[in-house]
This record gives structure tokens, C-alpha cells and sequence, in this order.
């Protein structure tokens, strides 16, 4: 007499295109001894029944030929394309419950492959399977404990997210220990999660006191251009990593609809989309993905490791295409301190010659006249002191600075500035003063680093920017 199955028990299908939700449906009859599953190639199906045969043997669960049983497994629907082992685990807790050894009293999404020992293998897919979870209203997970080690060591709070939902976990390393959990109702606890807390801070908390570091803010909110000096303990690429780290991190429901509609495992989700690599131009860029770069900048901004390398063709393609902040690095000298971007170098003292230290200054100065509008060279390794918080905060800074249409000043204010000013530049390089002078004294608004944005320390600020040097 087999027990009729109340609650259901799911597994998560990994299709090329993306994953979905399967259902188990077992029937076991008195008879002698059959073992059929359908709805997936018959290849893997015999795998699948050696496994889940061995493994309800091994750990002295079931023995499903001496009982003399006809077990049918059907896993619905029959109209996807169904690959990989993340099915044994369920089934082999499908025929459980069939047989009365154990009862579920909610719907479960059962992930991973059983060795023939009984051991369960992990499937690398817990996010997938979260996801699954939130949308079909399953309640309970089993799985391998390291599938759940990602919800220990990633900061995003996935497994918050999923307690909120009121998903439990079940992490056991065998067939009988998972039976077992079941039983006792002995769920899995993630002990070790970081919380990263933004607390909302006004804008005067946050401190900036590096002119170097004003600069990029200042780049990145108004999609002006930097030259800076490529040195290996330099602080500048220090700030760029951390910003880009805290913040274009993706949010906990972004990570999982990625992973949900792509054929990868956990680790390559994480890796890719949530600490993300910059994608740099260089010499070797082809024009197609050069192009590509510019016009889907995610970062807000575009990267070139050495500028001095690159072709006239791409510096023009770069100078008409461009639709975001440029940085790019430059060498000193000939022979450098390393071309690479976010890594660093062997200590080698330069032995490059005056002269050409001089004509490899005298290209740069011709590449970067009226491309570059601020220039950093003192980039030497220093402090710090920002954390988590802080970098948030100025890609906040940044988002309202760019989606605002609030001038800094009045119209008589910039006619008094272009007044004082109109005999020592000429019309051109006014014009650039003026509009730079604003975009300072907005940011200055926004960061309270002045209370008042009419003063000429502004305009002097301005020009010493657009006055660009070596």
C-alpha cells in the first residue's frame, strides 16, 4: 500500500536557455521489481536509476527489489529539454515518501546528484533554485552544504532574502541525513553572513578633501576627461576600485533573475556580475568592440590603460563616440611603472634617458591637448579614509548631480564672473572657466563643502583646473 503524495517535490531543470521548476511524480505499485522515469532522454534516465537505487540501498533506506515494487517517476513537463543529475536527491525522496518512511508537509525544492553511496554531490545552482522557490511559493530547500556556502560568503544578502520569504534550508552531506532533518524539522542556520548596513547620511558627512579625488567626482558627474599619471602604489586606482565595487553591485532579486536566465553555476554569477571586472580599451581594441565599449559603458565611465599606445584611428573613434568620462593612464616615462589597470608592478628604477623622457613628453602633451580636461600627477600611494558608506554616498552624489537641472548660480552671478574675468582669457577659454566654475560650485552645493557658492574661490578653483600642466 503506497502513500498518497500531498505536498509536492520540485527540482530545478538547467536548460541552456535558463533554469525551471520541475515536478516528481511517483507511483509505486506491488509487482515485480521496475524502475521507470520519464520525460528525460533514456541515456541519463538509467543513470539516474542505478543512482537513486544504490544510494536508497547503501543508506539503508529502501531496497527496492526485494520489496518487489514497480516504481514509475515521471518529471513534468515533458515539453522542456531536461539535462544534468540535480534530480536524484528528489527522487529518491519522492520514493521515500511513497513508501511511508517519511511525510512532507510542504512543497520542496530537492537539488543534487547522489552518488551511489548515498552521498549527495553538489549542484552549484542554490541561486537558481531560490529564485524558483520565491516564485512557486516552495517553502523548503534541500541541498549539499556547500551549495550553501555562497549565502555564508556573499555580502549581498541573499540568504536574508530568502528567510524573508520564509524559505528554509535543509543542508545535509547524505541521503539519511537529509531524511533525518526532514523528520526533526532540523533546518540549516547561516551563521556566518556579514550585513553591510548603508546608513543615510547627508551629503556634508561626506568628506572630500583630496583635490585628486574632487577631480574624478567631478568628472564623472559632468562626463569630463582625466589624464593620470600610471604609478604602482596609486592611490587613485585604489578610490576607482572601491567605487565601482560599492557602488554598481547588484541587488539581491538582479543576481538571482541573472542567474535564473543564464546556463552558469553560482560561482561564475557571483564573479561576473556582482564584482565586477573593468572592461579597459588598449591598442590591441578591434574598432567593432571599441565602439561597443563606448556606447555600453557600465560603469559610467571608459578606461585606457596607456594612452601614449594606442592608434591615431582609435583616439579619433574615442574622441567622436565617446558618451561617458574617460580615464586613462599614462606612463611618465618610456619605460613606465606598468600598463596594467588595478594591479601592480615589479619596484624598478627608471633608466630611461633625458631625451626620451622628453619626446615621450612631448607626444603626450599633443595627444592630450583639447582632449583631456583634468590632469593628475600626484598619485603616490597615501590614506584613505573612506569606507563602505562613503562610496555609496558619492555614486549618489554623482546620480543626482547628473539626473539634477539646478543651476549653482544666477545669471547675474555668472555675468559679474565673466566681467572680473573677460580681460584675462580669451572668449573660448572663458566659456570653458564659466561652465566648469558652476559644475564646481553645484558639486560644492551638494557636498556642503562651502556654504556659499558665489565667492571667487570657485572661479579661482576653475582655473587653476583648466590651467593643465606637467
Amino acid at each position: 500500500m503506497t502513500h498518497q503524495q500531498k505536498c509536492k517535490i520540485y527540482s530545478t531543470c538547467i536548460p541552456s536557455s535558463g533554469s525551471e521548476l520541475v515536478e516528481i511524480e511517483t507511483i509505486i505499485l506491488n509487482g515485480l521489481y521496475r524502475f521507470s522515469i520519464l520525460g528525460i532522454p533514456q541515456r541519463n534516465s538509467s543513470d539516474i536509476k542505478d543512482r537513486v537505487y544504490s544510494a536508497l540501498r547503501s543508506q539503508k533506506l529502501l531496497n527496492l527489489k526485494s520489496d518487489n515494487k514497480k516504481i514509475t517517476v515521471s518529471i513534468l513537463p515533458t515539453d522542456i529539454e531536461k539535462k544534468g543529475s540535480t534530480y536524484d536527491l528528489a527522487i529518491a525522496l519522492s520514493c521515500l515518501v511513497h513508501m511511508g518512511q517519511i511525510e512532507i508537509h510542504e512543497d520542496i525544492i530537492a537539488i543534487g546528484e547522489l552518488s551511489i553511496l548515498g552521498h549527495i554531490i553538489p549542484s552549484k545552482y542554490i541561486l537558481k533554485s531560490i529564485y524558483q522557490a520565491m516564485h512557486s511559493n516552495c517553502k523548503v530547500i534541500i541541498c549539499a552544504p556547500e551549495d550553501l556556502e555562497i549565502l555564508d560568503n556573499h555580502q549581498n544578502d541573499l540568504y536574508r532574502l530568502a528567510t524573508n520569504h520564509e524559505i528554509k534550508f535543509i543542508a545535509a552531506h547524505t541521503l539519511s541525513e537529509a531524511v533525518e532533518c526532514l523528520k526533526r524539522g532540523k533546518y540549516f542556520e547561516c551563521k556566518n553572513i556579514t550585513t553591510i548596513k548603508h546608513t543615510p547620511r547627508a551629503f556634508d558627512q561626506v568628506n572630500v578633501t583630496d583635490i585628486n579625488i574632487f577631480k574624478i567626482i567631478l568628472a564623472l558627474c559632468t562626463d569630463r576627461n582625466i589624464f593620470i599619471e600610471n604609478k604602482k602604489n596609486s592611490y587613485i586606482k585604489k578610490f576607482l576600485k572601491n567605487l565601482i565595487y560599492y557602488s554598481h553591485r547588484l541587488t539581491d532579486i538582479e543576481v538571482l533573475k541573472i542567474s535564473n536566465n543564464l546556463h552558469l553555476a553560482d560561482a561564475q554569477i557571483i564573479e561576473k556580475y556582482t564584482y565586477p571586472i573593468i572592461t579597459s580599451i588598449d591598442n590591441q581594441t578591434q574598432k567593432d568592440d571599441l565602439l561597443f565599449s563606448l556606447q555600453e559603458s557600465v560603469f559610467g565611465f571608459s578606461v585606457i590603460e596607456d594612452f601614449v599606445s594606442i592608434s591615431e584611428e582609435t583616439f579619433y573613434l574615442i574622441k567622436k563616440y565617446r558618451k561617458s568620462t574617460i580615464l586613462s593612464f599614462y606612463n611618465a616615462c618610456p619605460c613606465g611603472n606598468g600598463n596594467a589597470f588595478f594591479t601592480s608592478t615589479f619596484d624598478d628604477k627608471c633608466l630611461c634617458l633625458q631625451r626620451s623622457i622628453i619626446r615621450h613628453r612631448q607626444k603626450i602633451r599633443r595627444l592630450e591637448n583639447n582632449f583631456f580636461d583634468f590632469h593628475i600627477t600626484n598619485v603616490e600611494d597615501v590614506s584613505l579614509a573612506y569606507d563602505s558608506t562613503d562610496y555609496i554616498h558619492f555614486n549618489k552624489i554623482i546620480s543626482v548631480f547628473k539626473n539634477s537641472d539646478r543651476e549653482a548660480w544666477s545669471k547675474k552671478v555668472e555675468a559679474e564672473v565673466r566681467e572680473r574675468y573677460a580681460s584675462q582669457f580669451e572668449k573660448a577659454d572663458l566659456d570653458d572657466i564659466v561652465n566648469l566654475s558652476k559644475d564646481i560650485a553645484k558639486l560644492n552645493q551638494m557636498l556642503c563643502k562651502t556654504k556659499s557658492t558665489e565667492s571667487g574661490d570657485t572661479v579661482d578653483l576653475a582655473i587653476k583646473l583648466f590651467k593643465k600642466g606637467f
